[in-house]
Formats: structure tokens, C-alpha cells, sequence
């Protein structure tokens, strides 16, 4: 099938501002980072490793239409971050349009970009956020999409979530740097709130108290 969306193959992260972190250098990949030496498409109603981020993402004119359109109907209800919003999931639902409609979505080593990220980004508060919200809305991007899939998971209550963040930090603490660390529980959280969003269900106490004093 044709390409419907592409994406640069090559995302060179740059921190701009004020002085970064060492332990920022190491999460280039959470700005979305990529190096790929050769041309990589899928057509998968899954998400792909080679398919594209939203940094320097181009898509068919007809597709970003439907987009349009779907979203202003509320259909699609996913956004991406903007201002002081870490909401996600915006440039999933774009790909995964691509594929409804019969394109595939790729990366190409010949498209290139910098992305310049400023010092209020470079931060744990900011990435804490971003990785749960990533982690927590996946599979309500994909259902809204693909309501048939109807993609959920299991639903874990509170006792589970606290024996899931209690071992991480046995394992983890004592070995990563703080920051690191909590980025890990902040993955753990949105792991465990993503079947929740997906079903339009209420959070467990659990998460919301840990979205409103450890994630917001």
C-alpha cells in the first residue's frame, strides 16, 4: 500500500537555554530521538517501532481532512501536548488513521530534523508528566480509532498497583538516580490507568492521589 505518513528517520534532540542535566542527556529518546539507516514502514493496527512520532510528522492532505473531521465530531479525542498540557496520543490516532484507510506509515533516513527542546522541558516535573500520559491514554487512542478492537486490558485495584510500586522501589531505588526512578513509577502508573481511560472507567484511589501528588 502507498505511505500515508512519514516521519524523519533522523530526530537530532538538542537542549537549548539554560544548562541541561546529565541525567536529561540520557532521555534523548523521551524527546523522540531516533537514528535509522534505511527506510522502515508497517501497516500493523498496533503500534510499530518504525512507525512515526509526531516531530516532523507529514501525512496525506486527504487523511489530515478526516482528522479534522473526526475530532471535531468527537470521535477522535485524543490531543497531543500543547502549552502547559501533557495530554498525548494525538499523533498515535493520525498513524493509526493512516492505517484504517488502507496506507501504511513509515520513517525515512532522508528526512531529517532538530528538535529543539527548551530548559522548561528538560526537567523531571515535565517528563513525569509526559510518560504517564503517554503510557495511560495508548489504548483509548487506538479503540477510538478502531472501535471494533475495543483494546482494554486488565483492570488491577489498588492493592496491586501499590505491590507494583513497592517492588520497583526494592529493585530500582537504591540503583538509578532519583529522577530516573520516578520516571519509572510514573511508566508504572500510566501502565495501570491506561485500561481505566480505555474503558472510561473511574481511576483507582491509588492513581488519582498519585496523579494529583506525585505525577501533577
Amino acid at each position: 500500500p502507498e505511505v500515508g505518513a512519514w516521519g524523519p528517520g533522523n530526530i537530532n534532540v538538542e537542549f537549548v537555554g539554560a544548562a541541561t542535566p546529565d541525567w536529561i542527556l540520557g532521555k534523548r529518546h523521551l524527546f523522540q530521538e531516533r537514528r535509522s539507516n534505511q527506510i522502515k514502514t508497517g501497516s500493523k493496527k498496533t503500534y510499530q517501532h518504525c512507525y512515526p512520532n509526531g516531530t516532523g510528522l507529514v501525512i496525506k492532505k486527504s487523511i489530515a481532512l478526516e482528522y479534522v473531521r473526526l475530532s471535531t465530531q468527537g470521535i477522535l479525542t485524543l490531543t497531543d501536548r500543547a502549552g502547559k498540557s501533557l495530554s498525548s496520543g494525538g499523533d498515535t490516532q493520525i498513524v493509526m488513521l493512516c492505517i484504517k484507510n488502507g496506507f501504511k506509515a513509515g520513517v525515512s533516513p532522508q528526512l531529517q530534523i532538530r528538535h529543539l527542546i527548551d530548559a522548561r522541558k528538560a526537567t523531571a516535573a515535565y517528563l513525569k508528566k509526559q510518560v504517564y500520559y503517554t503510557s495511560s491514554s495508548y489504548s483509548k487512542a487506538l479503540n477510538e480509532v478502531f472501535p471494533e478492537e475495543k483494546l482494554i486490558g486488565r483492570l488491577a485495584g489498588n492493592s496491586d498497583i501499590l505491590k507494583s510500586l513497592y517492588a520497583a522501589y526494592r529493585i530500582h531505588f537504591s540503583s538509578e538516580d532519583k529522577n530516573s526512578f520516578y520516571l519509572r513509577w510514573a511508566r508504572i502508573l500510566g501502565e495501570y490507568a491506561n485500561p481505566f481511560n480505555a474503558a472510561g472507567l473511574r481511576m483507582p484511589f491509588v492513581i488519582r492521589m498519585m496523579e494529583r501528588y506525585f505525577i501533577n
